[in-house]
């Protein structure tokens, strides 16, 4: 058939729309970390490697620090083609400081006061840049402008809905860059303007160059750049207010002792299992060959829970490995940790990504052919005493 299709001039293509899930899997290798806060001596924090423009493994990021455990994070950018490797795709928040903005309102483990207060929920991020009465929306923290990896911004194509795995596009776009960006920054059509540590407007003009060690930058698209070109003038202050809030509307504040990793969907919500694929845009039930083999077929995972004694569960299972360990699907994935007693539970980034090490070493069995696959960031357990 598909010999006579193709001679017709048609371009075929097969995908695979039925996976018995019901029959149970041959073999799973699982870790699970079970942290105590009130026994925690060090720091549970989200690690981008002090540069969120750039990729680390997990392994090496957990030797470097002296870790006790680390496992990989969220979503993050793999191809040039959108945007910079290694930077967020999706909100992250280290030591306190925004690096990078919620693409719709979407699953994270916000990690307070270094560990000692975690939770899940879904949170969305509303950034805006004010010159005197004058305001105007920032679209993204940290990422190229005109390029939402997972979309799910207001105003993107061709969704503005979260779509994993798919990058939306931005005609209109302000973008704000951190010291934490060490990469050139992006060139392109544009205004860009640079700032001093309190806000001052050091430079106005065409995108490019670095990030100042303190300081940020901003840099704008379509009518973001032009209302730049109107307002950013050389010694005028711009001030920044970042909000992120969670889905009851309530507004999370970031200390220097908080962090925030985000990835999809939601799996365990007040203690019943609640796989939120669809709304955080992991399945489209309008396209059932969407997102399909990602969600409902086994896949190694990584995932994250709190149970009901307040316990932080981190989680990695392996897949791909026939008669080794197979994955779970997302409805495996939030059974089993229901099982452990997790009364809220999300999925963070997986595949080739999932990775879990033990003082510096890894010991789960990753699914590339190339070995442990350097991520955009991870959760790691510091010993020793509580910084500031």
């Amino acid at each position: 058939m598909n010999s006579a299709v193709s001679a017709a001039g048609f371009r075929t293509s097969v995908e695979w729309t039925g996976y018995d899930g019901r029959q149970a899997a041959d073999a799973e290798n699982i870790h699970v970390a079970v942290l105590d806060p009130a026994r925690l001596h060090g720091t549970i924090a989200v690690s981008d490697g002090g540069n969120v423009a750039d990729r680390e493994k997990t392994s090496a990021v957990a030797a470097r620090l002296g870790s006790l455990i680390g496992v990989n994070g969220g979503f993050f950018i793999t191809s040039d083609s959108d945007g910079v490797q290694g930077t967020v795709a999706g909100l992250s928040a280290v030591h306190g400081r925004l690096e990078s903005m919620a693409v719709g309102s979407r699953a994270a483990l916000i990690l307070g006061d270094g560990g000692r207060r975690s939770r899940i929920a879904d949170l969305s991020t509303t950034v805006t840049v004010r010159a005197g009465a004058a305001t105007y929306g920032v679209q993204g923290i940290n990422r190229v402008p005109g390029k939402v990896r997972n979309c799910g911004r207001p105003g993107a194509a061709p969704t503005d809905q979260p779509r994993h795995d798919t990058t939306c596009g931005l005609a209109d776009d302000l973008v704000k860059f951190t010291p934490a960006f060490r990469a050139p920054l992006p060139t392109g059509p544009g205004v860009q303007t640079v700032l001093d540590k309190h806000g001052i407007v050091v430079s106005t003009g065409g995108r490019g160059g670095v990030a100042p060690e303190h300081g940020s930058v901003l840099q704008g698209t379509g009518a973001a750049g032009n209302w730049l070109t109107d307002h950013a003038r050389v010694g005028k202050r711009l001030s920044l207010r970042e909000v992120v809030r969670d889905s009851s509307g309530r507004q999370v504040r970031l200390g220097p002792g908080d962090s925030i990793v985000s990835a999809a969907p939601t799996l365990v919500e007040d203690g019943r299992i609640r796989i939120d694929a669809a709304t955080e845009g992991t399945l489209d039930p309008q396209d059932l060959s969407f997102g399909f083999a990602w969600s409902n077929v086994r896949q190694p995972r990584t995932l994250a829970g709190i149970d009901g004694r307040g316990r932080l569960l981190l989680v990695t299972v392996d897949g791909r490995q026939p008669g080794v360990s197979e994955g779970f699907t997302l409805g495996e994935a939030a059974r089993f940790m229901r099982s452990l007693g997790a009364v809220q539970a999300l999925n963070l980034d997986g595949g080739g990504s999932s990775a879990m090490a033990v003082k510096g070493s890894l010991v789960n069995v990753t699914s590339d052919a190339t070995g442990e696959r350097a991520v955009g960031d991870t959760i790691q357990v510091l010993p020793g005493r509580r910084t500031s």
